[in-house]
């Protein structure tokens, strides 16, 4: 495992989370934001959130709302699941864990996002060169 620490009358202390914790944590938190904000597996949730009825000028109205807000975004549902994630894992340092995998996490949602955005482009311009017949 890497390490980092000072040397402390001997013994070495972390002064932090550790590099391998913060990766694992992350890949799951991004599976995770995945599987609650894209995936078809949990459409019927989000739909149910989506069309709950609208309470006028009450606070679980605006609960919903946001609920129905965070699960259609995969960056914000990745922040909250990194952050329970991080504070459901065992060991010190869960705030500063969380907020290191949510960051983590953040990049790989948009690392994930250009490359199918590119990955669709270059399946649109392949189709469009096999209809005009070029190769």
């Amino acid at each position: 495992m890497i390490s980092r620490g000072r040397k402390l009358s001997g013994s070495t202390r972390r002064s932090g989370p550790g590099l391998q914790e913060v990766v694992v944590i992350a890949f799951a938190a991004d599976r995770v934001a995945r599987a609650l904000s894209v995936d078809s597996i949990s459409e019927p949730i989000r739909r149910r959130v989506r069309r709950a009825p609208e309470e006028p000028g009450g606070g679980a109205g605006r609960v919903r709302r946001f609920a129905a807000d965070l699960l259609d975004c995969p960056v914000c549902t990745g922040w909250w699941s990194s952050l329970g994630l991080s504070m459901m894992w065992p060991g010190r340092y869960r705030l500063r864990r969380g907020v290191a995998v949510a960051g983590v996490q953040v990049v790989l949602a948009l690392a994930e996002r250009l490359i199918s955005e590119e990955g669709r482009i270059a399946v649109h311009r392949a189709q469009l060169t096999d209809e005009a017949g070029v190769h």
